[in-house]
């Protein structure tokens, strides 16, 4: 294989992020239905038209801040699988902010393992990106 060859396959570790966002694509798809139907099923449980419309106005607020990263995500995950640099970038921006939350967990007042999971996990996907932008696949 010469160089041309080899700046025209993606890394295992570029084809892990994309899968990684994939899964995180479905799982806001996931979160976003259940906030639509879940609110909407608690306002018509609510006796009180206060609580109904308090219950509708949330779900809309939820959905206002998230959708706009679900957006985000599936343009990155394009760009992941197409071997754009800014979006590993983008990425790697994202999963310093979780690396960080997930270590400030290590060391707050909690029981359960949540903590140590995510840092593991944050910083495995931490590596695949940094090795996504050493790669020449990645211009």
């Amino acid at each position: 294989m010469d160089i041309i060859d080899q700046q025209n396959v993606r890394p295992w570790q570029g084809t892990v992020l994309g899968i990684a966002n994939i899964f995180g694509l479905a799982m806001g798809a996931l979160m976003l239905t259940l906030v639509m139907f879940g609110s909407s099923f608690l306002a018509g449980m609510a006796q009180d038209p206060v609580f109904s419309f308090i219950f509708g106005a949330g779900a809309l607020v939820i959905i206002l801040l998230v959708l706009p990263f679900i957006v985000l995500d599936v343009f990155v995950t394009i760009g992941t699988f197409k071997g754009q640099k800014w979006a590993v970038i983008v990425m790697l921006i994202f999963t310093v902010i979780a690396l960080l939350g997930g270590l400030g967990g290590l060391f707050a007042d909690t029981d359960g393992y949540h903590s140590y999971v995510s840092v593991a996990v944050h910083g495995f996907i931490l590596y695949c990106e940094i090795a996504s932008l050493k790669d020449p696949y990645y211009k």
